[in-house]
C-alpha cells in the first residue's frame, strides 16, 4: 500500500505539472524544504540510539563498499569519458541508493516488517554518506577551495544534525516531538515523490543519454552484484540480513542526493534522467536480484 502511495504522488506531481500547477519556483522551494527541514528531522529522529553488532556491520560496509565502486569507476578508470560535472552526478547518483522511499516498502513485501531494522540501519549509512561525502563532492565541484569545502560541509544543515542527533541519548524526545518528527518525515515522502513528478514531466524522455545508461549499469546492474559477490564470502547468522542488503544495494539513485545536485544546478537533465528511469527499471531489477538471493 505505501509503494502504491509513492507512485500515486509521483502521477499527482506529473498531472500537476502538465496542467500549469506545480511550476519550478515550487519544485525550488520544495528542494530547499527536504533539504534544510526534513532531513535534518530524519537525522534527529532516526540517530540517536543506534545499536551495532557484529553482523549488522554489514550494513555499514556494504553502502561504503558501493560508493567506493562508484567513485573508482567514474572518477578513475571512466575519467577521460565524461566531463567533471558528468562525473560528481554518475558517482553521486549511482554511488548512494533510495535505501528508505522505494527501499522500505520493497523490504516488507519481500520479507515482512520485521526486517525493516536492517533497511534502517543501511538507510542510516547511506544518509550519513550523502550529508557528508556527498556535499564535499558537490561544493568541491563548484571550484570552492579545501577550507571552504570544510566550511560547507561542518556548517551543512544535514551534516551539523547528524553530530548532533550522535550526542542525544535514546528515548529522551516527548511523545509529542516523535508524533512532530514523523509528521515532518512523513512530508519528505510526499514533496520529494511530487518533485520526481514534476521531473518526469519536464525532463524525462526516452532519449535516454548514454551518461545515464552508464550510471544506471553500475547502480541496478554492478552495485548489487558486488555486494552478492562479497556477502558470499561473509557467514551471517541473522536471518535475511544477506537478501535485505541485496536488494537494498540493488535500489534506484538516492532521491535526496538527486535534489541537492538540483539545488545545486549540476546537470539537471541528466540527474532527472538518471533519478526517474532509475526509479523505474530498479522494480524489475530488484525484483531479478531477489530472485538470485532465493
Amino acid at each position: 500500500m505505501q509503494f502504491i502511495l509513492l507512485i500515486g504522488l509521483i502521477v499527482f506531481g506529473f498531472v500537476l505539472t502538465r496542467v500549469g500547477w506545480l511550476r519550478s519556483g515550487a519544485v525550488t522551494w520544495g528542494n530547499r524544504y527536504v533539504i534544510y527541514v526534513a532531513l535534518p528531522v530524519v537525522a534527529l529522529a532516526k540517530v540517536p540510539g543506534l545499536q551495532m553488532e557484529m553482523d549488522l556491520l554489514v550494513l555499514v560496509a556494504t553502502p561504503l563498499l558501493i560508493l567506493l565502486g562508484a567513485v573508482l569507476v567514474f572518477q578513475v578508470f571512466l575519467k577521460s569519458y565524461f566531463d567533471n560535472s558528468e562525473r560528481l552526478v554518475l558517482t553521486l547518483t549511482s554511488g548512494l541508493g533510495n535505501t528508505s522511499f522505494v527501499g522500505f516498502p520493497l523490504i516488507v513485501f519481500y520479507f515482512g516488517a520485521d526486517n525493516l531494522s536492517y533497511g534502517a540501519l543501511f538507510d542510516q549509512m547511506t544518509f550519513l554518506m550523502m550529508a557528508s561525502v556527498g556535499q564535499a563532492m558537490i561544493v568541491k565541484n563548484s571550484g570552492v577551495g579545501l577550507l571552504g569545502v570544510i566550511k560547507r560541509i561542518v556548517t551543512f544543515p544535514v551534516f551539523l544534525t547528524v553530530v548532533i542527533a550522535f550526542f542525544i541519548p535514546d528515548g529522551l524526545y516527548p511523545d509529542w516531538l516523535v508524533v512532530s518528527f514523523d509528521w515532518v518525515i512523513y512530508s519528505l515522502s510526499v514533496v520529494a515523490m511530487i518533485i520526481i513528478g514534476y521531473l518526469i514531466a519536464t525532463h524525462v524522455n526516452l532519449r535516454i543519454p548514454p551518461s545515464a545508461l552508464a550510471g544506471l549499469g553500475y547502480k541496478l546492474v554492478v552495485a548489487p552484484a558486488l555486494a552478492f559477490v562479497v556477502l558470499l564470502f561473509i557467514d551471517l547468522s541473522a536471518d535475511n540480513l544477506r537478501a535485505v542488503s541485496i536488494l537494498e544495494a540493488s535500489m534506484a539513485p538516492q532521491t535526496s542526493i538527486c535534489l541537492m545536485l538540483l539545488e545545486n544546478n549540476k546537470l539537471p537533465y541528466l540527474v532527472s534522467q538518471i533519478l526517474c528511469w532509475g526509479t523505474i527499471i530498479s522494480l524489475l531489477t530488484s525484483f531479478f536480484w531477489m530472485m538470485v538471493v532465493a
